[in-house]
């Protein structure tokens, strides 16, 4: 069984995706970036920011169509204070992901989660420092056996992989073992 995390970022998608083998007890972490580099051209009947938006939205349907979950995770937009203009696109682009999942598969079970409880699962607490998240996952040995270097392992691709692993306590049912 399959289970995806998703980070969305204006410019990049963090992804990770869990395989649950119940009959060995053992899961297996895949994590991918998506950007929004556009080598096609753009729509001239859209927006920037909506074409980069419709372009990750395409290459994240074909990684879920792939992958084939059971059940998919997506953290929700936040409000930054700092950049409040990032906010609306964060908003739709979240929106486009929903519509892409329901598209694969109007019936499959989609979580939302804030930063604030991902974070809290992981117990990365101090919220202004984003390394928290990566060190937190560090100490999860169930996940973190499949790599050899976090360190090398992007933001977003972090931030999916606490998505994706919060997911999958719940789903499982252990979730007070972090």
């Amino acid at each position: 069984m399959n289970i995806i995390g998703i980070d969305p970022g204006n410019n990049t998608l963090g992804i990770a995706i869990i395989n649950i083998d119940k009959k060995i007890n053992t899961i297996e972490t895949i994590l991918l970036n998506i950007d929004n580099f556009i080598f096609e051209v753009y729509d001239p009947n859209y927006t920037e920011v909506e074409n980069k938006t419709f372009i990750m939205c395409e290459r994240l349907y074909k990684v879920i169509k792939y992958y084939n979950p059971s059940a998919i995770a997506i953290e929700t937009p936040f409000f930054n204070r700092f950049k409040p203009s990032s906010y609306k696109s964060l908003l739709f682009l979240f929106n486009n992901i929903k519509n892409i999942i329901k598209k694969y598969n109007d019936n499959i079970l989609i979580m939302e989660y804030s930063p604030l409880e991902i974070k809290s699962f992981v117990k990365a607490n101090d919220f202004k420092d984003k390394n928290k998240v990566k060190l937190a996952l560090f100490n999860i040995k169930e996940i973190t056996n499949n790599f050899k270097e976090l360190n090398i392992i992007s933001e977003h691709e972090i931030d999916a992989l606490a998505i994706c692993y919060k997911l999958y306590k719940e789903i499982t049912g252990d979730i007070d073992v972090v």
